[in-house]
């Protein structure tokens, strides 16, 4: 017959299976959110694929749309930045080339993925109003929501789903590059200032 546990002793034994629950509780957490991560980055590839770029080529950005006390959820779904460099015909003198410096950060919100497009020419928009006008997502241009204008600098269009979504970058990259050769690179990390 095995001896009487003293209260102390049950209390002891509770104590630590409380702290291995916790522990394993934490531990499904670390993993759950590691998975996420994992899907989140799959994801994100195949949409930056669609438009031709490499999630390689990109430059890891905190998550815009989650405020800073959401961390875990900028941290398990992180944007992505890069640059397209495109040759365009100059309006003014058709037989001058430029080259166009656009920088596309694309990212997920929480229940849309946004394509943000900053130019630093104006580019032909009216393929990207096409979209909008038949699937009805956010689209604002130069800070105009459902904007009529044909060109425009600064574009953002939201896409419900990874196939709208895969669309959307490759128009988008499509009317940067106005059909010619383009690169795309990553985003220069701003230089910290030292103390």
């Amino acid at each position: 017959m095995s001896p009487a546990l003293t209260r102390e002793q049950l209390e002891h034994d509770n104590k630590r299976l409380r702290e291995d629950i916790r522990r394993v509780h934490q531990e499904k957490r670390d993993l759950s959110a590691i998975a996420n991560s994992l899907h989140n980055r799959a994801t994100m590839e195949l949409i930056l694929e669609a438009g031709g770029i490499d999630i390689r080529d990109c430059l890891k950005v905190p998550n815009r749309y989650w405020p800073v006390p959401y961390q875990d959820m900028r941290e398990q779904n992180p944007w992505y930045a890069f640059t397209v460099l495109a040759l365009t015909t100059d309006e003014k003198r058709e037989d001058q080339t430029q080259v166009r410096t656009a920088t596309v950060l694309v990212g997920a919100r929480k229940r849309v993925f946004s394509i943000q497009v900053t130019s630093d020419l104006a580019f032909n928009v009216h393929r990207l109003r096409g979209l909008w006008v038949t699937d009805r997502n956010t689209y604002v241009v130069d800070s105009v929501t459902g904007s009529e204008v044909g060109t425009g600098k600064d574009v953002v269009i939201h896409a419900w789903g990874v196939d709208q979504a895969k669309r959307y970058l490759r128009e988008v990259v499509d009317s940067l590059n106005e059909g010619k050769p383009y690169q795309a690179v990553p985003v220069e990390q701003p230089k910290r200032k030292k103390k």
